[in-house]
């Protein structure tokens, strides 16, 4: 830790904080820059066992979009409908033919929750083109899964290859991201965008190290930049870290940004000073358990 510049009786308040809070942590790893300052596995886990991300999906699937964007192969303004012809019904609301892209990124859609239902529908991208619009898109954050439902489909439509093939092949491999993975399916079997992917912290720890260093030109750094920065404001969220806004697909935090997935699968950036954490932990039973980890890390790591 001395090297990175934080001492080891920090690193160890850090996780006294974790246990005092009561928190089920599995997995937890501090780095600043490329140096890995601290990185441990509670029994049973390890460093290559793979982990539900459930919402850090939906930064990947931002990442896959943003190849597609760099590429020339979408734009921001394009309205999704027009990717999904077959998905319409015969008189599509107004407001629905106005969601672009970009509106799908930042989750101001056209509805207020998530369009899909587990166990109930077969095809999830598709019930966000038969909802019952409650407003005009690009207006209002509403968190809502099924808009990265779609994009993840969309990813797969434009590419022609499955969206864990794109990644891997563009993102995972050439950083040396090669753990296990997997993506869990809709029943139709399209991988779940918003919450499917298993992969392990260490794989996470890379991606998100990516993201920081601006993508070293594998992704585009103007995406990127875009991609973590406020483009929503989200004040009404309960969390308090969940009111510094929103961006692509990532959350803004007090310092920087985060991937953050139900539970406490984070990635959570500091870019200012170099520094991040990731974790993986199961924090459901507790509405803020998410938020006290992000607490301990401000506080004893980033605040030393």
């Amino acid at each position: 830790p001395e090297k990175a510049g934080i001492s080891s009786e920090q690193v160890l308040k850090f996780v006294q904080s974790l246990e005092n809070r009561n928190l089920s942590t599995h997995n937890v790893i501090l780095a600043r820059g490329e140096d890995v300052f601290f990185e441990h596995y509670w029994p049973p886990f390890d460093k290559s066992f793979g982990h539900r991300m459930y919402s850090v999906s939906k930064s990947m699937v931002a990442l896959a979009l943003g190849l597609l964007l760099g590429e020339g192969r979408l734009r921001l303004t394009d309205h999704i409908v027009d990717f999904f012809p077959e998905a319409l019904p015969a008189a599509p609301d107004p407001r629905l033919l106005r969601m672009t892209i970009e509106g799908m990124l930042r989750m101001t859609t056209c509805y207020r929750r998530t369009t899909y239902r587990e166990g109930v529908d077969r095809d999830w991208a598709a019930t966000f083109f038969r909802g019952d619009c409650t407003h005009e898109p690009g207006t209002l954050f509403h968190y809502d899964t099924s808009c990265t439902q779609v994009l993840g489909a969309l990813c797969q439509r434009v590419s022609g290859q499955g969206l864990l093939e794109l990644l891997e092949e563009r993102i995972f491999h050439p950083i040396g991201a090669t753990d296990p993975k997997r993506w869990l399916t809709d029943p139709s079997g399209v991988p779940q965008g918003g919450t499917g992917l298993i992969m392990s912290l260490r794989d996470l720890g890379k991606t998100a190290q990516l993201v920081m260093d601006g993508g070293r030109g594998l992704l585009p750094e103007s995406f990127l930049r875009s991609a973590t920065a406020k483009q929503v404001d989200t004040t009404v969220q309960g969390n308090p870290e969940e009111r510094f806004g929103y961006g692509w697909q990532y959350w803004r935090t007090r310092r920087g940004w985060a991937m953050y997935g139900m539970g406490g699968q984070l990635a959570v950036a500091c870019p200012a000073e170099g520094l991040l954490l990731c974790t993986i932990a199961d924090t459901r039973l507790d509405p803020y358990g998410v938020q006290r980890i992000y607490d301990a890390f401000f506080e004893e790591i980033v605040a030393a």
